[in-house]
């Protein structure tokens, strides 16, 4: 070999050696993204929140069940389709599925499945959910008033309260928990960040960071407005504290790493607090 060829090997032997450890991070990094992908992971979280739904739908009509699904079939009602409980029910995750399809054709991505990307993307949910848990778990122990001074303390109103969640089954704590993992991501994520890009970057022409400055922060007061931060006397500080952080947070895993990871940490983080933790 020449000594001007070793001499470059040896350079960028590191270089070597990462390009060649990275090509298989960079493909799962990329196929977690694809529709396809991102839908046979989502599957059994739809198929789950349905069936759930069916057996359990007058346990959780009690506490309304998921906003976001029922905002979505009021919604899809509305352009005159049937309210029968089939329809009904499937309308909201047909969504989902329409989307997702849809976006696989558009993009004319090849219809190849890898079993292995799945289970990867399910192990990263777990990851993405530990900060966020800790962060929530801190900000609860800081703020947990004394047995003394709950009497009296504001308390969020809005039409569901904790004790209307403890009464509930593990299961139809597991179907909220799944609901609002893919229906609030749907919303406020894909949908919203979607239309306020569209606003900003289409319309208005700004840049794309001055459209991430916008967009992200106003879809995740959203998200905190859409839960039920308000009492008597105002906004409560540390539960708006907690969703606009989760929004943020969420929506920081929505544009770095799709939509599929996003919907499987909030409904990881959902299901360990409401089922695994107890709703307390």
């Amino acid at each position: 070999m020449p000594r001007r060829a070793q001499t470059s090997t040896r350079k960028n032997g590191t270089q070597t050696a990462d390009h060649r450890q990275s090509p298989a991070l960079f493909e799962y990094a990329r196929a977690s993204r694809s529709p396809l992908h991102i839908l046979v992971f989502l599957l059994p979280l739809i198929i789950i929140y349905e069936v759930g739904l069916a057996m359990r739908h007058t346990e959780l009509a009690t506490t309304g069940g998921v906003r976001a699904w029922t905002m979505l079939a009021q919604a899809m009602q509305t352009l005159g389709v049937s309210p029968s409980i089939v329809v009904g029910y499937s309308l909201p995750a047909a969504v989902i599925i329409t989307v997702l399809l849809f976006w696989q054709v558009l993009e004319k991505r090849a219809w190849k499945l890898r079993p292995a990307v799945v289970v990867l993307m399910a192990a990263e949910t777990v990851a993405w959910m530990v900060p966020l848990l800790l962060f929530a778990g801190v900000l609860t122990a800081l703020t947990q008033p004394e047995p003394q001074a709950t009497h009296g303390a504001a308390q969020p109103l809005g039409p569901v309260t904790l004790a209307d969640i403890e009464q509930l089954s593990w299961q139809a704590r597991l179907v909220i928990a799944i609901g609002a993992g893919l229906y609030e991501e749907l919303l406020f994520r894909m949908a919203l960040l979607a239309l306020l890009h569209a606003i900003l970057a289409d319309l208005c022409r700004l840049s794309p960071k001055t459209v991430l400055a916008i967009a992200l922060p106003l879809s995740s007061i959203a998200f905190m407005l859409y839960h039920d931060v308000w009492t008597s006397t105002g906004i409560a500080l540390w539960p708006a504290l907690l969703y606009l952080s989760g929004g943020l947070y969420l929506g920081a895993i929505y544009l770095l790493r799709g939509f599929g990871l996003a919907v499987g940490t909030h409904a990881c983080y959902n299901t360990t607090v409401l089922v695994l933790l107890g709703p307390a």
